[in-house]
């Protein structure tokens, strides 16, 4: 019996031990710049405290393929236009190893640069949505929000924390 006991706990130390290793995936993903990837108006993690109806997931789910598709459109054009982030990202990683950091700085304002637009698509459609949602949702939203951006590592959101337009 002990040793079956003894078993299990070693079990349940490697299953704990490797999900500490491997997190479970931020709501906001992380795009190929290594910065959140405007995928979705609103993480599920916020979505879920927001208590939503039916018709308000509707109209979420609508507004989430929406902002796909404009944010896919946009990044066409970015790449069009040159302005592919994936090259700044290299750019980054050389630097980080010089260790230029007016160098680094510079490529960030750039990098964020591009990004901005990303966020304003997303600040438009969570504008959007917030019609929706009643008055005690907004405060909710607001304030899910609003932690959010005290995390550390977390992408700025316009409008929010003083960060964006």
């Amino acid at each position: 019996m002990r040793q079956r006991l003894t078993i299990v706990a070693v079990a349940l130390l490697t299953v704990s031990s490797l999900q500490a290793q491997n997190p479970a995936p931020s709501p906001w993903r992380v795009g190929q710049s290594g910065m959140t990837d405007v995928g979705s108006v609103l993480p599920q993690q916020i979505m879920d405290q927001l208590s939503l109806t039916a018709g308000q997931q509707t109209k979420l789910k609508d507004l989430d393929a929406k902002l796909i598709k404009e944010r896919d459109q946009l990044l066409e054009q970015q790449r069009a236009d040159g302005k592919d982030v994936s090259k700044l990202r290299a750019d980054m990683t050389a630097t980080r190893d010089s260790g230029d950091a007016t160098k680094i700085e510079k490529i960030h304002g750039k990098i964020m640069e591009l990004f901005q637009p990303q966020l304003d698509l997303r600040k438009k459609y969570q504008d959007d949505f917030k019609t929706s949602l009643t008055d005690e949702q907004k405060n909710k939203l607001d304030y899910a929000l609003e932690q959010m951006m005290q995390r550390p590592g977390s992408a700025p959101l316009p409008g929010v924390g003083g960060a964006g337009k």
